[in-house]
């Protein structure tokens, strides 16, 4: 019962998440996310100008967009689990969740050092 209730919550707050990187990712492809102190890239380079701030979120939107999908992958995993909870165990969406979260952010930043580096010598 406990796994299931946990199954349920963990699907619940990760599809949330993803809809909002999805949305997230869509606004920044679009250059509409003005600079802010609490969402998009945030990297030194990219806060040192509008100019810089807007290339770097479009740059990093594809792979905002890709986490959130990955998130709400992992969401459905979760309740797969919560159907199925006497032939899958919970451990088997935790485990693909993180792996897919740390690839996901690790892409995530590749990309924004690939952009950083690309305004560096721009500049």
């Amino acid at each position: 019962m406990v796994e299931t209730v946990f199954s349920v919550l963990m699907s619940l707050l990760l599809c949330l998440a993803g809809i909002v990187l999805v949305v997230l990712g869509r606004r920044m492809a679009q250059h509409r996310l003005p600079p802010n102190s609490w969402a998009g890239v945030r990297d030194e380079i990219a806060l040192r100008s509008e100019k810089n701030w807007y290339t770097m979120q479009a740059r990093c939107a594809a792979a905002t967009m890709g986490l959130g999908v990955v998130f709400i992958d992992s969401a459905l995993l979760f309740v797969i689990q919560a159907v199925l909870h006497e032939r899958v165990s919970i451990l088997v969406p935790m485990a693909i969740m993180l792996i897919q979260t740390a690839a996901g952010g690790a892409f995530l930043h590749v990309q924004a050092r690939r952009c950083a580096a690309t305004l560096t010598r721009s500049a």
